[in-house]
């Protein structure tokens, strides 16, 4: 008998999800998608702090967004990361966690060498030959994932940005536009040769049990619509994601879900001007990440921490430009190069980093509104995380030549305007070994309470890695997606 499974959203988890789900002819997939392709009218397309713009747009996909019946504010939590109803990487940070960085997750949800490596092999990689590959192999091992660095006596490695793109790393030039890696062309494969089909301008309220089956209510058009399946699959980014199961158990008033992400540190460094090999120049050229150290120091009590190292991008050029005499501006573009912002996270120590607080009420027609406020807390300051990157960028000071700027912490949260930290987040719906609440998640991803409803994004992360999350991201909703073929093969249901 054919299973019919509906997706939620189109990134990197839903994308990982399909992999492991299409190819058979017992399995019939359709992913539920807002697909937005051009700027919309007022808050739809509204800059927010701290978000990429791409192709002169903003995309928040749902939040703050006033074309919807349900109301999701936040100030900046938002998918601004998507074109087209797909994802794109822009961090460049293709590296998976290791295993301790993800020890208070339940020992079967961890995604393995084979999750990892099945997107890997469709995800080709700008990347050099350097110290990041004697730990982040790009084809991993499972004893790549299980190696603990805190069993060593402390160390650090430094290399280049490894960046998903189109094409391979060898036929790219300095001068050539770098076409990162999307999603949206992968699902389009999918979809040309029928694997998939596509339903986008869908705004997924609920699920809804019906029998033995997982009914799905969207609106489209201006209209509420309703199909079932016997899977639903839920990759909406976490805010929207969180959303959608809250409104599912249809519960009246307030409810809270603490939202965390890993204690991050943001720094600035003066880098010495020398001449740049063709890898750096790659990626000054295209304004991404050219640099990651990645630190294991027994002294500050986290085993690891990553950080990403940038110079000032156009954007930021633009925003402080506006914001000084124009006396000053040439300054700050002579400086762009020279000078580099650090984003440092900690593997370990997750904090909350916002609370989302559903409110839902029954109006006098007998409908339910919803509204979702996400509080965001401020991110502290860690002493000891600066002083373990500043030492770590000394010891490879042949190969970067930085020297920290007094007060870069300041300066740099003055150039972001961002003092609520900027890494990824997650944690709304956590997977638990035996949940003990309605909407966490087993350890297979599936919500307690919901039966038939699976979470493939970062909402069911336990906690946040210090890695940037695409990549796991993709792990996990392939491991959740091949978990639940196997137990269907096995007539588990």
């Amino acid at each position: 008998m054919i299973q019919n499974i509906a997706i939620v959203g189109s990134g990197f988890a839903s994308w990982g999800a399909a992999l492991a789900l299409v190819g058979g002819d017992q399995v019939s997939v359709k992913i539920f998608d807002i697909g937005l392709t051009q700027a919309e009218d007022d808050s739809a397309s509204r800059p927010v702090p701290n978000a990429k713009q791409h192709r002169d747009s903003f995309f928040t996909y749902g939040i703050n967004d006033s074309r919807y019946p349900i109301s999701l504010k936040s100030e900046r939590i938002c998918s601004s990361h998507a074109f087209g109803g797909h994802s794109t990487v822009y961090s460049g940070a293709i590296l998976y966690p290791l295993d301790c960085e993800l020890n208070d997750w339940p020992e079967h949800s961890l995604p393995d060498a084979e999750d990892y490596s099945t997107i890997l092999a469709r995800m080709p990689l700008l990347s050099e030959h350097d110290e990041l590959e004697s730990v982040f192999k790009l084809a991993p091992e499972q004893s790549d994932l299980s190696w603990d660095p805190a069993e060593s006596a402390g160390f650090s490695l430094s290399g280049m940005s490894r960046i998903a793109v189109i094409e391979p790393s060898s036929s790219l030039a300095s001068e050539t536009p770098l076409q990162t890696f999307c999603t949206r062309d992968e699902c389009n494969k999918m979809i040309s040769t029928g694997e998939l089909q596509y339903m986008n301008d869908c705004y997924v309220l609920q699920t809804e049990r019906i029998d033995d089956r997982v009914g799905l209510c969207y609106y489209k058009k201006g209209a509420i619509l309703r199909e079932s399946f016997d899977a639903v699959f839920i990759g909406a980014g976490c805010v929207n994601t969180t959303a959608i199961v809250d409104r599912s158990f249809g519960m009246l008033g307030v409810r809270h879900y603490s939202i965390r992400a890993p204690q991050t540190t943001i720094h600035a460094f003066f880098r010495l001007p020398w001449k740049t090999s063709a890898a750096t120049r790659i990626r000054q050229s295209n304004d991404l990440p050219e640099i990651f150290v990645e630190v294991y120091d027994p002294e500050t009590r986290y085993p690891r921490s990553h950080t990403q190292l940038s110079a000032i991008n156009k954007q930021i050029i633009e925003a402080v430009g506006n914001r000084l005499p124009r006396l000053f501006r040439p300054l700050i573009r002579a400086l762009r190069r020279t000078m580099y912002f650090a984003l440092s996270a900690h593997s370990d120590g997750n904090r909350e980093m916002a609370l989302l607080r559903s409110s839902i009420n029954n109006d006098a027609t007998g409908e339910v509104e919803q509204t979702v406020n996400i509080t965001e807390y401020e991110a502290e300051r860690n002493p000891d995380l600066v002083q373990s990157v500043r030492r770590a960028v000394f010891e490879h000071w042949r190969t970067l030549r930085m020297i920290p700027i007094p007060f870069g912490d300041v300066l740099a949260d003055y150039f972001r305007r961002n003092r609520l930290g900027g890494w990824h987040f997650g944690g709304s719906l956590p997977m638990r070994s035996e949940p003990t609440q309605d909407a966490e998640c087993w350890p297979s991803g599936e919500v307690k309470g919901l039966e038939g409803v699976y979470i493939l994004d970062s909402a069911a992360f336990p906690s946040i890695p210090s890695s940037t999350v695409a990549l796991l991201s993709a792990a996990h909703g392939h491991r959740v997606a091949r978990t639940w073929t196997s137990r269907v093969q096995r007539g588990g249901g």
